[in-house]
């Protein structure tokens, strides 16, 4: 078992020296039931953290800092160059500085992100400082930037207590503006982190710094927040850090004689229920008044004292309220804003739905007038067969052995000219004496008329013999039949069929 741990230490430093992040990773998950991180080191007293921050393996880093490596550690006094010193500290020496030490810092505000206490604590212990540490341009957001823009409670408690009774350092980590001109309360009132805002208030944040980009631009954190709650406590802290008012000093054991006149004044005033705020600035201000709560007819010093600073507090209540309430109606007008700007865009919409809804409406009558339509051309179509249909019959009765062939319409231009010469030919074959005519029967149509060029072309051989109702044929070997009598020309041309 022994010898089965020492080769993994073994390995650890190796991948750690050469940067293997992929073979630590690989051995940190196999061994994670039996290796004892914090234990782990060479003969040299360094931590495979150590080794890798020197040969500045910044993936390996990464790995042995997830892993749980400690990197608070120091490096025993075994080795002489690094004695004593933590990762962290080995990475400040090396150079160039920012490589190896923007690892760790990017690590801690992962950490911090996460409310990782124990692992923030270990990295402050190891040396980063919270009031210089940060991530770097373009932001420059320190540490307690990110633990208060990521709520983290418990990393913001450990951050404010980290300087222990040195209240100047804390104030200037809280106080700490980033790129933006924004601290640590902006980031938390932006975020309505109440809990938050509230420890940043009771340590003394600066309530006044007003932001110079960005969301906080020429804006205090309490013009950032939009929860009533984190008003409330901004508004607390202001009233607590307000100067003490004569009131709050100790009175001596004799009262003076300006002392015991004020004091018969009040005395002799009646005063109703509720105080207006008019006489509290009075007694505020030591003037004798009309209207004072019925206990103040005490002549008692202490008795005065502590009727006045009841009624500072209520003022101070009043303050507060007023403040509230004003920055309540400034939001109110903003939401007024949007609101009437959502109304418009309402209105555009139901617009816009209208001038849709008579569109599809057109639409539809578009569709029943075309539907209409193609109804009344296929009515037409049937009763133009139908008539053509009566025409033929008409035909037949006229002459039974003829036989009728509709063809198609074509242009005149195709064959014309090819008709033209066709029918010279015929008629110079019907006037040749050599020549004789005989009629032929022309079988009745077994399909449908075609629209093809030869049909067309026949239609207009056929055209000039539109009257006819035979179909002429010339017979060369005319000579060999049976001889015939020539018919005449005209009654040759009644005989032509044609369509």
């Amino acid at each position: 078992m022994e010898q089965e741990l020492d080769a993994a230490y073994e390995g650890l430093f190796m991948a750690a020296e050469h940067g293997r992040a992929d073979v630590l990773k690989a051995l940190l998950e196999h061994g994670k039931d039996v290796l004892d991180l914090p234990r782990i080191r060479n003969a040299a007293g360094l931590t495979p953290l150590h080794v890798a921050v020197i040969y500045q393996k910044a993936d390996a880093v990464r790995t042995l800092l997830a892993a749980g490596f400690p990197s608070d550690a120091t490096v025993l006094p075994t080795h002489v160059k690094y004695a004593g010193m933590t990762s962290y500290q080995l990475a400040m020496n090396q150079a160039p500085i920012r490589t190896m030490v923007q690892v760790f810092l990017q690590y801690i505000i992962q950490e911090i992100a996460l409310n990782h206490v124990a692992s923030v604590e270990a990295l402050l212990r190891a040396g980063i400082d919270p009031l210089t540490a940060t991530d770097g341009p373009p932001h420059n957001n320190s540490l307690l930037h990110w633990a208060a823009c990521s709520n983290a409670i418990d990393v913001v408690e450990l951050l404010l207590r980290y300087f222990g009774d040195d209240d100047e350092k804390r104030s200037l980590l809280m106080n700490r503006q980033n790129t933006d001109g924004a601290t640590a309360l902006h980031d938390a009132c932006h975020g309505n982190y109440i809990e938050c805002v509230k420890l940043l208030v009771e340590n003394g944040a600066d309530l006044t710094v007003v932001g110079v980009a960005g969301y906080a631009k020429d804006k205090t954190a309490v013009e950032v927040a939009t929860n009533k709650d984190i008003m409330r406590v901004i508004a607390k802290g202001r009233i607590k850090r307000a100067p003490p008012t004569p009131s709050a000093v100790a009175l001596p054991q004799e009262p003076a004689a300006n002392e015991v006149v004020q004091a018969s004044s009040l005395a002799s005033c009646e005063v109703p229920e509720a105080t207006p705020a008019a006489a509290l600035v009075d007694v505020l201000h030591g003037k004798p008044c009309s209207v004072l709560p019925p206990s103040a007819s005490s002549t008692d010093p202490k008795v005065l004292l502590e009727e006045k600073q009841a009624l500072i507090d209520e003022l101070k209540q009043t303050i507060d309220e007023l403040v509230t309430d004003n920055h309540d109606r400034q939001l109110l007008g903003e939401e007024r804003v949007v609101l009437e700007f959502i109304r418009k865009l309402r209105d555009e919409k139901q617009m816009v739905e209208r001038h849709l809804h008579d569109a599809e409406e057109h639409i539809f009558v578009q569709e029943e007038l075309m539907i209409e339509l193609k109804a009344q051309i296929r009515r037409h179509n049937s009763i133009v067969e139908g008539l053509q249909k009566q025409l033929d019959a008409l035909k037949r009765e006229k002459d039974p052995n003829a036989v009728v062939a509709v063809v198609g319409d074509v242009p005149a231009a195709a064959a014309a000219s090819e008709a033209n010469r066709i029918r010279e030919e015929v008629d110079a074959s019907v006037d040749s004496p050599a020549a004789s005519t005989m009629m032929l029967e022309v079988p009745p149509p077994t399909s449908q008329p075609s629209n093809s060029f030869w049909s067309s072309l026949l239609y207009f051989l056929w055209l000039p013999f539109a009257d006819e109702e035979v179909l002429p044929t010339t017979m060369p070997s005319a000579a060999k039949a049976a001889p015939a009598p020539e018919p005449a020309r005209s009654d040759l041309h009644e005989t032509i069929l044609t369509v």
